[in-house]
């Protein structure tokens, strides 16, 4: 959800060393704690997404581990919006 609506993440770790991206903090103060976020999903501007945006999922989709099923066994709901996610990237290509 970060990477379709562009929500920024935290960078986290020690100053002076390479740090890593955060995505859970961001996640949950801008997406997960938005009371529209369902109507969000459901008007996104499928239409127009951002090649940088498809660029992100593109590279996501090969771990393994970014998958519906798979994701849904630790959480439906983020199962779910895995779904959501790869139909919009397939939108995109069609």
């Amino acid at each position: 959800l970060c990477y379709m609506f562009e929500t920024k993440p935290d960078k986290v770790g020690e100053v002076g060393r390479v740090r890593k991206l955060d995505y859970w903090g961001p996640a949950k103060r801008h997406l997960l704690a938005d009371s529209k976020l369902l109507h969000k999903i459901v008007k996104y501007d499928k239409e127009n997404i951002k090649d940088s945006i498809i660029k992100k999922v593109s590279i996501l989709k090969q771990n393994p581990d970014f998958n519906p099923e798979r994701i849904k066994r630790s959480s439906v709901p983020a199962g779910i919006v895995v779904t959501w996610v790869l139909a919009m990237e397939k939108f995109y290509h069609v």
